[in-house]
């Protein structure tokens, strides 16, 4: 996660970019060991849901294609 530019890459090598708003929230994520999800965020279009498992907590991300 690169909190200057908001970027994260996924296992998968998605790239995604996290809502200003929610940086604050993923601050603690570990992103090498959390199991993340991605869900589609039906009350905002062209939005997604990066869902952490280990805190159960969410943040709003946009998909930025693939690394």
């Amino acid at each position: 996660m690169d909190f200057r530019t908001r970027r994260v890459v996924l296992y998968d090598n998605s790239n995604w970019v996290v809502a200003s708003y929610d940086i604050d929230r993923c601050r603690d994520w570990e992103w090498d060991r959390d199991r993340v999800y991605v869900y589609d965020d039906d009350h905002h279009p062209g939005w997604y849901l990066l869902f952490n498992a280990r805190l159960g907590r969410y943040v709003h991300v946009e998909y930025f294609g693939v690394h």
